[in-house]
C-alpha cells in the first residue's frame, strides 16, 4: 500500500500566491537574450554552458563508448564501468537534489512538500513509469481534448496499456491575483465521464510576477513529480517524465509503451526528442502558414546536415549537432532532471536548456556528449495558434508576448477557424507573393545571424527552399532580399499535398481526437 508523503509544514493552500519564489535565483548562465532571437536567444552560447558546468563540477559524469571488437559501442562511464540505471541511483539523485536546494531555501522544498499532499496529486503509484507533465495556462477550452487524445495509449500490439504505468499530472498555472478559467472544471468532467480509470492529477497555483512563466510552472510541476516519486513505499522501477503543452491537438499512441521500452533498453540515453508538427490539417489551410512553419522544420534538419561543411564554428555543432529537446515531445529520465537541479523558473527557453545540461554533464568541462539525448519515432502534434498570430503581426513567434495575460488570453480562446481569417489573404502564395518574399527574406536574414559566412548561409538557404519544393530558378536573391521569380511549380506542389490529404475542418480535427 503506498504511504502519504510527508506532510506539509505550511498551512498557507496551494492555490495561494507562491511568494517564496522570490528567493528563487534566476538562470546562472549569463548572456541570456529576453526577445527570444534566434533559438530562443544567440547569446546562451556553448562557452556560456561551459562556465555553468565549471561552477558545478560535481554534477559531472562523463560518458564513454567503447567497441566490443564485434562493432557494437557499449557505453561505459569514467571509472569504467557499464553505464547501469537502477532505482537506487535515481532516488539518490533526487535526493541530492531537494538536500541542496533545501540548504538555500527549505521555505521551497516545504511548499513542494505542501503540493505533493494537496487534494488532487497525492501519492503516486508504485507502478507508475511515466509521468505526463503538462503546464495549463488559460487553456481550459483545449484540455479536455488533450485528456481524451493522451489517454488513448496502446502496447506494441496495439492493446491499451495497464492506466497504472502512468499518470498525467498538470500544474494550472496563473498570474497572482487572477482568475481561475475552466480548466479545473474540464479536467474533473474528463475524470468522471471516463469512470476515473485514469492517474489524472492535477495543482492550482498562482505565481508572483516574474515568475508567472511557464518554466517556473515546469519546475514546480516536476519538482512535485520527483518528490512524490522518491516517496514510494515501493518501486519496482525507474521513473520517466514526459513534457508537453496543453495545446496539443494530437499524440501518438504508443508514446508512453515506446519511452518506456526505449529508455529501458538504453541506459546511456537520458532524454527522447519525438516528432513535432504544428497540425498539418491546419498548415495546408494557408499557403503562408504551411510555407512558414516548414521552413523552420527544414532549417533544423539541413542545419543537422550542414555541421559538417565548414570548421571553426563549435556554436553550429553544439546547437544542432544533437536533437533539441522542446515543451512538447520531449521526455527525460527523472534520475537526469534531479542531477543537472531541475528547470528553470524564466520565460522562455527552460525546454532547451535542461537537454543542453544533460549533454554537457555527460560530457567533460568543455565539450558535450551529443549521444546521450537520442531521437525516438512518436509524433504530436500541436496548434499552429502562435505562428498565425506571428504572421499577422509580423514578429517572432516567441517575442516579449509569449507571457503576456491579455494577448495570452486572446489567442489562447479563439477558435484556430478566426485566427486563420486573420492571414486570409495570404492562403494561397500566387494571389500575394509580396507576402511571400517578406516572409522568406526574414528567414534567411536569421540563418545570417548564425555568424557563419555568408555564402554557408545562403548555401543552408537554398537546400531549405529545396526541401520547401523551390527550384532555383523560382527565386534570387538580391541585397539581402528574397524575391520570387516563378511560384508556379509551387503552386502544384501546394495543392497535390492538399489533395493527397484531405483538409479537415479543425473542428473535425478535435471530433476525430475525441472520438
Amino acid at each position: 500500500m503506498e504511504h502519504d508523503p510527508i506532510k506539509s509544514t505550511m498551512e498557507r493552500k496551494v492555490h495561494q500566491s507562491l511568494t517564496i519564489l522570490n528567493n528563487i535565483q534566476t538562470p546562472e548562465i549569463e548572456g541570456t537574450d529576453s526577445h527570444g532571437r534566434f533559438i530562443y536567444g544567440p547569446d546562451w552560447t556553448l562557452e556560456s554552458l561551459q562556465t555553468w558546468v565549471g561552477s558545478h563540477q560535481e554534477l559531472l559524469d562523463p560518458y564513454l563508448p567503447i567497441e566490443d571488437g564485434k562493432g557494437n559501442i557499449q557505453w561505459i562511464n569514467d571509472e569504467g564501468n557499464p553505464i547501469e540505471r537502477s532505482v537506487a541511483s535515481e532516488r539518490r539523485w533526487i535526493d541530492y537534489y531537494f538536500a541542496t536546494v533545501a540548504l538555500k531555501r527549505p521555505e521551497y522544498v516545504a511548499y513542494i512538500q505542501e503540493l505533493t499532499n494537496s487534494d488532487h496529486m497525492g501519492a503516486m503509484h508504485a507502478d507508475c513509469r511515466a509521468c505526463v507533465a503538462i503546464p495549463s495556462w488559460l487553456e481550459g477550452k483545449n484540455i479536455y481534448n488533450l485528456l481524451c487524445t493522451y489517454t488513448q495509449q496502446k502496447d506494441a500490439t496495439g492493446r491499451s496499456i495497464d492506466p497504472n504505468l502512468y499518470e498525467i499530472a498538470i500544474i494550472i498555472n496563473r498570474k497572482k491575483g487572477t482568475e481561475p478559467d475552466e480548466t479545473d472544471g474540464e479536467i474533473q468532467r474528463f475524470m468522471k465521464d471516463t469512470n476515473y480509470q485514469y492517474n489524472i492529477k492535477y495543482i492550482d497555483v498562482e505565481l508572483p510576477s516574474p515568475f508567472n512563466n511557464v518554466g517556473t510552472a515546469r519546475k514546480i510541476l516536476t519538482d512535485v513529480l520527483l518528490y512524490r516519486s522518491s516517496h514510494r513505499s515501493s518501486q519496482p522501477s525507474p521513473l520517466y517524465i514526459l513534457s508537453e503543452d496543453a495545446d496539443l491537438t494530437g499524440v501518438d499512441p504508443s508514446t508512453i509503451s515506446k519511452t518506456i521500452e526505449v529508455f529501458d533498453a538504453r541506459p546511456e540515453v537520458c532524454a527522447l526528442v519525438g516528432i513535432q508538427d504544428r497540425t498539418p490539417e491546419i498548415l495546408q489551410q494557408n499557403d503562408l502558414l504551411f510555407l512558414y512553419a516548414r521552413f523552420k522544420d527544414f532549417r533544423q534538419i539541413v542545419l543537422r546536415h550542414s555541421t559538417h561543411l565548414f570548421s571553426g564554428f563549435e556554436e553550429m555543432q553544439f546547437r544542432f549537432g544533437s536533437p533539441v529537446t522542446g515543451g512538447w515531445n520531449s521526455s527525460f529520465r527523472a534520475e537526469e532532471l534531479a542531477h543537472i537541479g531541475g528547470y528553470d523558473p524564466v520565460r522562455i527557453r527552460e525546454d532547451l536548456v535542461i537537454g543542453e545540461r544533460i549533454r554537457m554533464i555527460h560530457g567533460n568541462s568543455k565539450n558535450e556528449n551529443p549521444h546521450v539525448v537520442a531521437r525516438i519515432p512518436i509524433r504530436s502534434d500541436s496548434s499552429p495558434r502562435r505562428f498565425i498570430l506571428a504572421l499577422f503581426e509580423d514578429m517572432h513567434a516567441y517575442n516579449d508576448s509569449f507571457s503576456d495575460e491579455v494577448y495570452n488570453k486572446d489567442l489562447k480562446t479563439q477558435p484556430v477557424e478566426k485566427l486563420l481569417e486573420l492571414i486570409q489573404p495570404f492562403v494561397r502564395i500566387e494571389d500575394n507573393p509580396g507576402k511571400f518574399e517578406e516572409m522568406f527574406t526574414v528567414q534567411y536574414l536569421s540563418l545570417l545571424d548564425l555568424h557563419c559566412p555568408s555564402d554557408i548561409a545562403i548555401d543552408i538557404f537554398h537546400k531549405i527552399m529545396w526541401g520547401l519544393g523551390f527550384h532555383r530558378s523560382d527565386y534570387d536573391i538580391e541585397d539581402d532580399h528574397i524575391i520570387l521569380r516563378n511560384t508556379s511549380r509551387i503552386q502544384c506542389l501546394l495543392d497535390r499535398y492538399r489533395r493527397r490529404h484531405q483538409c479537415y475542418s479543425t473542428e473535425d480535427l478535435f471530433t476525430r481526437n475525441s472520438e
